[in-house]
């Protein structure tokens, strides 16, 4: 016997151009019901789901399972429902049903799928008709969280040095800066390095980003290391100095980094070194953070709009944009903006960033003492003209001082060159 359902799809629109989705987005969409010939659907339901699974084997004595999961979003909007007990009848057919969701405020990890474990989010159509096996229809969507850090943390630039010595060949320092944590995916990462070689070896500095993925269940846990990027810079020569400045492409498929899971967790550090033979290379790390552009909207203005350097930690310091960014108040705003986009008289580095800052008060709040109201206070300006009658002048002109002003003054000259030469006598 045919059945009288064809199919069951489920599909939605993007909000933008990767896909993806964050928190306080609308998921709108269409469920399409097929019928071969008139049926009795008793309901149609549809979920929206977020879960995170891990699984790992290990194996010493005997094999242990190790795994665990957790949900994030749990959603739900029934279009069809019989009353009464009573089931719907549909016409044969194509039927499409419409549903709209909106993704709640929340710390929920983004979409990820390594090694032992995964992140997913999905839609799910499930038709239910009497004496049937429920019929269902699941489509994947890309979520991606806001970032946990401030923004003043994302943006914050990075330092750090060492310094190692090598047996009967010198020694050699280096100090390296990355101008932020925080990038996005497809974006440039710049890292400047300074290099003292006073060894008797050839250096050459390198580069990599490593990615580590931690997955916790049952009280034990294991990680996964996998070096993603690395290049190498020009060789330094030995006995010398030198500063150089090194752009890595972050790739644009690169997985986000997952901070709010407690099960699992995708890290990435940056890695400064130098190759050197025959001895243990020096090094720096530095933690990096890799988000979506995506998931900034609403926090920082767009990235064609010049910002300032105090907003992104790059570029001139002694620049500042032309235009300040339009758009809603946010914390990369440009300093003294408002939330309609105007532009204060007096700009500088917002509050965020440097919170042990404050902007001095307006003259105008600054109290005025009137003249001479302290008893120690010297006399105003305008009163230096103005003497009294029996008393010198204030501030009397040359040729008017007498001829004994001062205790043992020299009298012999009349000129500064007369008294210089009395006194070398």
């Amino acid at each position: 016997m045919a059945s009288s359902l064809k199919s069951v799809s489920i599909t939605y629109d993007a909000v933008n151009e990767n896909n993806t989705f964050t928190c306080g987005d609308v998921i709108s969409g269409r469920v399409a019901v097929v019928l071969a010939k008139e049926s009795k659907i008793k309901t149609l339901l549809v979920k929206a789901r977020g879960e995170g699974k891990v699984q790992w084997m290990e194996s010493y004595d005997q094999n242990t399972l190790y795994q665990a999961k957790e949900k994030y979003l749990k959603l739900d909007d029934v279009i069809i429902s019989g009353q009464k007990g009573k089931d719907v009848v549909l016409a044969a057919g194509s039927h499409v049903f419409p549903f709209t969701f909106q993704i709640p405020q929340g710390n929920m990890p983004s979409s990820f799928k390594g090694a032992h474990g995964k992140v997913e989010y999905k839609l799910e159509a499930k038709l239910s008709r009497s004496w049937r096996i429920p019929s269902k229809s699941v489509s994947m969507f890309n979520f991606v969280s806001k970032p946990e850090m401030s923004m003043a943390q994302l943006m914050s630039p990075q330092c750090d040095m060492v310094r190692k010595d090598f047996f009967l060949s010198g020694n050699v320092s280096m100090n390296a800066t990355m101008t932020r944590m925080g990038y996005m995916q497809g974006e440039r990462l710049k890292v400047t390095v300074e290099i003292d070689n006073s060894s008797s070896h050839k250096l050459v500095p390198k580069f990599s980003v490593s990615q580590k993925q931690s997955f916790s269940a049952g009280g034990s846990r294991t990680s996964q290391k996998e070096v993603v990027l690395k290049e190498a810079g020009k060789p330094i020569a030995s006995r010398t100095w030198q500063t150089l400045t090194q752009e890595l492409s972050i790739p644009q498929d690169l997985p986000v980094s997952v901070l709010n899971c407690t099960i699992l967790r995708v890290e990435y550090k940056l890695r400064v070194f130098l190759d050197v033979p025959c001895a243990r290379s020096p090094k720096i790390k530095f933690p990096l953070v890799v988000f979506p552009a995506e998931s900034l909207r609403g926090l920082m203005p767009p990235s064609d709009v010049p910002q300032p350097w105090w907003a992104v930690g790059n570029g001139d310091k002694n620049q500042e944009p032309s235009q300040p960014a339009a758009g809603p108040l946010a914390l990369h705003a440009a300093p003294g903006q408002s939330p309609a986009g105007a532009a204060a008289p007096h700009a500088g580095p917002p509050s965020a960033l440097w919170p042990c800052l404050s902007p001095p008060p307006p003259y105008s709040t600054l109290s005025r003492l009137p003249p001479q109201s302290h008893p120690a206070a010297p006399p105003p300006y305008s009163a230096l003209d103005q003497t009294h009658p029996g008393t010198p002048p204030l501030y009397p002109t040359l040729g008017q001082l007498p001829a004994q002003a001062t205790p043992g003054a020299n009298t012999v000259g009349n000129s500064p060159r007369g008294r210089v030469e009395e006194a070398s006598h």
